[in-house]
């Protein structure tokens, strides 16, 4: 879970061009600075490709800490591998 929280937060630092000390588990994503709708989408669609999942929208809707981002990722990337 942890290398899943680094490769997040990086995507998150890349995107809104952030300290990586600005993001932390409990940061509620809107209140990241220069966070909008649009850039969070961005960076949902490079997790999406990097990990090669995909997150339906009731799911991304629900996430609003980087910890939600996190378990979301996670809990694809471990179904992915389930189901493989």
């Amino acid at each position: 879970m942890r290398a899943i929280y680094d490769q997040v937060a990086e995507q998150l630092c890349k995107e809104l061009k952030l300290d990586s000390s600005t993001v932390d588990e409990n940061v509620m994503l809107r209140g990241l600075p220069g966070a909008d709708s649009v850039r969070l989408v961005r960076v949902m669609a490079l997790l999406e490709r990097q990990f090669d999942v995909e997150f339906d929208d009731e799911s991304v809707f629900a996430v609003t800490t980087v910890g939600d981002l996190v378990a979301l990722v996670s809990a694809h990337v471990t179904e992915g591998r389930v189901t493989a």
